[in-house]
């Protein structure tokens, strides 16, 4: 067998992170660090494209907005299917940011930069808000 390059083994292990793995980890830190957090389990009868957590911190008062992917991934976009419009993702990230919300689109490799948000905020070259904007910009970042 021949060994990949550190960088590609970075990669590949990072596409091998479930979303599943990435909610725990995210969740376990921001409990660790004070947060209270919310992720609905089941979102029949829901809006489509609610994002995947929310959490608040009293002290630091602040509210914030996760929705979480896998390495590569994008949020769904508003679409047509068989004649009928069909919420997507990307709906209400776009509410939520004009509303002045912190919202992040976050992947297995904004680990560190997501202790660093629960901690202290964001700052605007954080990849994780960086490609959030991209994809609403609709630049060719990504999506459905």
């Amino acid at each position: 067998m021949t060994a990949l390059a550190p960088a590609d083994a970075a990669t590949w292990l990072l596409s091998q992170v479930s979303e599943a793995e990435l909610q725990t980890f995210v969740v376990k830190t921001a409990r660790l660090l004070g947060w209270r957090v919310f992720h609905p389990k089941f979102s029949i009868g829901s809006d489509a494209g609610w994002p995947d957590l929310c959490a608040v911190h009293p002290e630091q008062q602040r509210v914030l907005w996760m929705e979480l992917k896998r390495e590569g991934r994008w949020p769904t976009r508003t679409r047509l299917v068989n004649g009928r419009l069909r919420q997507g993702q990307d709906a209400w990230l776009s509410t939520l940011m004009d509303a002045g919300q912190e919202v992040y689109l976050v992947y297995p490799s904004d680990r560190e930069d997501v202790v660093t948000i629960f901690q202290v905020g964001d700052h605007p070259d954080m990849p994780c808000l960086v490609r959030l904007k991209a994809f609403l910009a609709d630049d060719g970042h990504g999506g459905d």
